[in-house]
């Protein structure tokens, strides 16, 4: 049987910002919200069938800072790590110096953009960038670990050296660029032509590379293994998503595979209750058993050699375009089929 690994808390699509590239449409404006009472039952209930880790987003999650508050309280009496994304405008000195400092904690902070302009722009928030690079230098101050997480597409994808200019300061452990995914206001972002198309993304592998060793900074480039340096993927790995042992916990306690449960209600697997029986839940949906059945992948992940591990990148992406479990990246399929696939990721080149 599959162990759940990892749980998932989206504890709210509520957001101070309302980034135009949110793949979950977070705003001010959202108000429903995970109760504190709601998270501290699943994960006792997830524990014994074998929790390792939990991930505390959102929208913004420190909103609800009680409720993150006692999540890390549970999760550090039972020796579960923490993995929390913030876009960093609301974090304190009293939050980072008694849950931050010397924890098991893996920090991502949003910065998108290289000035006031540029950033508040990209999250809607007048006085975002200001906020966010105090509490980065306090996080700094602090030996705290943490990611920096940017966005690109091509209104800034010219402004990424300046960007990285910016991150190094802040001594980051990593820098991660996200191009956007056409889900929730990504799908504006496409229609209008703003979203980098696989052969921009392809570019950007050999400027990642190129800026990464100008800057002495490591850069994470968040696309496909095919798509990524050979050197960048003998210093990162291969990221794979744990989906067959990943649960998430939505605003309205639907659960389901992620956050893509939120724009896409078809892939909603059950909603907890009071009496939820988890692990019953966890061993017998028939949605799940529907994933896990899933031998192989389709596409250009057949010739690929990356296969068996990455087994076509991020669930999300695959399902919004092709509304099928066992689908390809678009971006790496795009690439096979107009012949620019590289052929050191083919099995039979």
């Amino acid at each position: 049987m599959y162990e759940l690994n990892i749980l998932n808390f989206y504890l709210s699509w509520a957001c101070n910002h309302k980034c135009i590239h949110c793949w979950v449409e977070g705003c001010p404006e959202n108000v429903e919200y995970l109760d504190t009472n709601v998270c501290i039952d699943i994960l006792e209930k997830a524990l014994p069938l074998g929790l390792k880790s939990i991930k505390i987003t959102g929208g913004e999650p420190l909103l609800y800072m009680d409720t993150v508050m006692a999540i890390f309280d549970w999760c550090n009496d039972h020796n579960v790590n923490v993995v929390m994304e913030t876009n960093g405008s609301l974090l304190n000195e009293t939050f980072i110096k008694k849950y931050l400092k010397d924890k098991n904690v893996d920090l991502s902070v949003s910065l998108n953009g290289y000035n006031s302009e540029t950033h508040d722009q990209f999250v809607v928030s007048s006085g975002s960038f200001k906020r966010v690079l105090a509490n980065m230098a306090m996080l700094n101050e602090n030996n705290v670990r943490f990611q920096i997480i940017t966005s690109i597409f091509k209104d800034n994808v010219s402004d990424i050296e300046k960007v990285v200019e910016i991150c190094k300061d802040y001594n980051p452990t990593t820098l991660k660029i996200n191009p956007i995914i056409s889900i929730g206001r990504g799908n504006v972002l496409q229609k209008e032509n703003r979203v980098l198309n696989f052969r921009d993304i392809k570019e950007m592998v050999s400027v990642v590379d190129e800026l990464s060793k100008k800057h002495n900074i490591k850069i994470f480039l968040h696309v496909p293994p095919s798509m990524r340096s050979f050197s960048a993927l003998k210093c990162f790995g291969i990221n794979v998503c744990s989906y067959l042992n990943m649960l998430s916990l939505l605003p309205d306690k639907s659960l389901a595979l992620c956050g893509y449960g939120g724009v896409n209600k078809d892939t909603i697997w059950g909603t907890y209750t009071p009496d939820f029986d988890l692990k019953g839940f966890w061993e017998n949906n028939e949605e799940i058993k529907i994933l896990r059945s899933v031998n192989s992948i389709e596409g250009v992940c057949k010739e690929c050699v990356h296969q068996k591990v990455c087994r076509g990148d991020c669930k999300a992406i695959a399902v919004s375009h092709y509304n099928k479990w066992d689908a390809p990246n678009p971006n790496c399929q795009e690439l096979y089929d107009s012949g620019c696939f590289p052929k050191s990721r083919l099995i039979n080149r």
